[in-house]
């Protein structure tokens, strides 16, 4: 479950287009990167970092300054 009343949305987001950024990179000038762990690594991504980044309402408890 996602706490959302923490930071992750925003540690998510930033900190997983820091490593999708990195993975294209290895991906295409590196040919150590299997296959298998190509697809651990996209599934990290869809399982623990794509949940709270897509979130773009913030939970009821959450206070914004405007």
């Amino acid at each position: 479950m996602i706490d959302l009343g923490s930071d992750a949305q925003l540690a998510a987001a930033l900190s997983g287009t820091q490593l999708i950024n990195a993975a294209e990179i290895i991906r295409y000038t590196y040919s150590g990167w299997s296959p298998a762990n190509i697809s651990k690594f996209e599934k990290m991504i869809l399982n623990i970092f794509y949940p709270p980044a897509s979130q773009t309402t913030p939970s009821p408890d959450q206070q914004y300054p405007l």
